[in-house]
C-alpha cells in the first residue's frame, strides 16, 4: 500500500489482514474478506479508491507468482508427470502464464491504455478508472515495489504449497512426492482465475480436477486440502477478536 502513497500502519493492516482471512476462510469467496480490508482501512484512511488499487495489485501478484510457481514444478519435475493424464492441463497453464505475463507488459504502455479509457466515454465510471489506473502506474513503474512485492508473494504461495504438501503426506497420499507437488502448484494457480469463487469452495473443486488428472484419488486430494483448510481457520481465528471489538467500536 505504500507504494502507492498510502502510509497505512503496519497495526492497521495486520487488523484488516485478520478480518479478512478468517471470513474468506470461512464463506466461499474471497471477495468478502477482500470488501472488509478495504472498508477497514479505507474508514481509518480515507482514499478507498487507492485502498482498492492496492487489493487489485495484490490480486495481480497473487496470479504471477502462482503462475510462475506452477510453471517451475512443471519444468523441474516434468520427467515424472508427463507419462499421466495430465498434459492438457499442463498446456492451458502456459497459456494463461503467457496471456497473463502479456496482459502484464501491456498494461505498462500508459498511453495506450489511456487511448482506450478515451474510447470508453460512454462508461459512467470511465474518471473512476482512470484515476485506479493511474495509481496502478505508481506501483508499476517502481521495479524495487514490483521486486519486493512479488517474493513476498512467492515466500507466501510456496509456504502455502509446503503446507498442503505436508497434509497430503500425512495422510499416506500413494503417489510420488513429485506429482504432489506438481498437482498441487497448478491447483493453486487455476483456482486464481476465480475472482468471484476464489474461496474454499472453488479451491477444493478445482484441486479434485486437478488432483485427479495427475493420478491422485478424489477422496485423497479433497482430505488434505480440507485439512490444510482447517489450518488456515485456525490461523485466522484471531480476526473473530478483531471483528468483535470493530464491531463494538463502531457501535460505541
Amino acid at each position: 500500500m505504500r507504494s502507492v502513497k498510502l502510509p497505512v500502519l503496519f497495526s492497521t493492516a495486520l487488523i484488516a489482514y485478520y478480518q479478512a482471512g478468517f471470513i474468506q476462510r470461512v464463506f466461499p469467496s474471497s471477495l468478502g474478506g477482500d470488501a472488509v480490508r478495504a472498508l477497514v482501512i479505507s474508514s481509518r484512511h480515507g482514499q478507498a479508491s487507492v485502498v482498492f488499487t492496492s487489493i487489485f495489485i495484490e490480486k495481480i501478484l497473487g496470479i504471477i507468482s502462482a503462475i510462475l510457481l506452477a510453471m517451475l514444478a512443471v519444468i523441474i519435475f516434468f520427467k515424472f508427470i508427463a507419462s499421466n493424464q495430465s498434459m492438457e492441463i499442463i498446456i492451458i497453464s502456459s497459456i494463461i502464464f503467457l496471456v497473463v505475463i502479456l496482459g502484464f507488459f501491456l498494461s505498462m504502455s500508459e498511453q495506450s491504455v489511456y487511448n482506450l479509457l478515451k474510447y470508453l466515454h460512454f462508461v459512467k465510471f470511465r474518471k473512476i478508472l482512470e484515476k485506479f489506473y493511474g495509481k496502478y502506474l505508481l506501483f508499476a513503474k517502481d521495479p524495487k515495489s514490483v521486486f519486493v512485492s512479488l517474493s513476498l508473494t512467492l515466500i507466501g504461495q510456496i509456504l502455502q504449497i509446503f503446507i498442503l504438501v505436508s497434509c497430503a503426506k500425512a495422510i499416506s497420499v500413494d503417489v510420488p512426492i513429485t506429482i504432489v507437488i506438481a498437482a498441487i502448484a497448478i491447483s493453486q494457480c487455476l483456482r486464481k482465475f476465480a475472482i468471484l469463487l476464489e474461496g474454499w469452495l472453488f479451491s477444493e473443486f478445482t484441486a479434485i480436477l486437478v488432483c485427479t488428472a495427475f493420478g491422485i484419488s478424489e477422496s485423497k486430494a479433497l482430505a488434505f486440502f480440507l485439512m490444510a483448510h482447517m489450518f488456515a481457520i485456525v490461523a485466522s481465528t484471531p480476526g473473530i477478536y478483531f471483528l468483535i471489538v470493530g464491531q463494538r467500536r463502531s457501535v460505541g
